[in-house]
């Protein structure tokens, strides 16, 4: 009862501008805090989508890795989705430790960490709309290289993975050869053939062989297989974009929660100071009282 009493005299007693002054400081603080744990959590979220979308681009590339095996050895989209997601989970953890313990240490390493992904980051975003020709190009040279040698050599042990890279990138766009079907030579491979015409017409057995175009896919495949891709490089950019601009904004609020730590540390000793000789004068008041 009578601690109680002595820290409502001692509340009492502060000046006004002081505590006024105090509850700015905890009210900012508290604010600061509980916006970089969210931050955090959100970070962590997006993350996890960004690793979840480079595994999920790694599986879509396999089917085709045959085809264009240096163009996604230079430019691979899920490698910067996942390396991006495992950086930014690393990230989180660190801030939320930093905002836990309220370390200067650990804020500056947080603050250091955003930077990098930010580079990371935009980098990836200004590739993935620089390079987006350069990259379609790679891909026509890499399909027309590899377009005959699947099939010319059928016997070849070495062709399997290219007639299944074929076969399932042919199946799964649509198209049929590179440029079109006559890319094959007159021997052109089952999987171009259109199923639409075999519901009720029969076995699609060598119906590559069978002289009516009609039944083929006349997309070719460097058109089908360039739009996917830009599709998912401009992914990345918008991306890129979109996390580079969230991390900017966590770094901005960061220093502002290394700043109010700096001044909570600085000015520790002065608070103590004032409430020591705060609360020297309220005892003194109340045996003055008492006697």
């Amino acid at each position: 009862m009578h601690e109680m009493f002595d820290m409502y005299y001692k509340f009492q007693q502060m000046p006004k501008l002081n505590l006024i002054r105090w509850f700015e400081v905890r009210c900012t603080s508290a604010f600061i805090r509980s916006f970089l744990y969210c931050f955090n959590i959100v970070t962590w979220i997006l993350g996890l989508v960004s690793l979840g979308i480079g595994i999920w681009l790694y599986t879509e590339r396999t089917d085709y890795s045959d085809l264009t095996s240096h163009a996604f050895g230079a430019y691979s989209a899920s490698a910067l989705f996942g390396a991006a997601g495992a950086t930014i989970i690393i990230v989180g953890f660190v801030g939320c430790c930093g905002v836990w313990a309220e370390n200067r240490s650990f804020i500056i390493l947080y603050m250091i960490l955003v930077v990098l992904l930010f580079i990371i980051e935009l980098t990836a975003a200004v590739l993935a709309f620089i390079y987006k020709s350069e990259m379609t190009e790679i891909i026509r040279l890499e399909l027309r290289n590899h377009l005959l040698a699947p099939y010319v050599s059928e016997h070849a042990r070495d062709s399997k993975g290219l007639r299944i890279s074929w076969d399932t990138l042919q199946s799964k766009f649509k198209c049929c050869g590179a440029e079109s079907y006559k890319d094959w030579a007159g021997k052109v491979p089952e999987s171009c053939c259109d199923p639409s015409f075999f519901h009720e017409n029969g076995s699609m057995i060598n119906c590559g062989r069978i002289n009516k175009p009609n039944i083929l896919f006349q997309k070719g495949c460097y058109e089908a297989f360039s739009d996917w891709l830009l599709e998912h490089m401009q992914l990345v950019g918008a991306m890129g974009i979109f996390l580079a601009c969230i991390q900017v904004f966590g770094l901005l609020v960061s220093a502002l929660l290394y700043v109010d730590i700096f001044k909570r540390e600085r000015n520790r000793g002065k608070n103590y100071q004032l409430c020591s000789r705060t609360e020297t004068a309220s005892r003194n008041q109340r045996n003055t009282s008492y006697n």
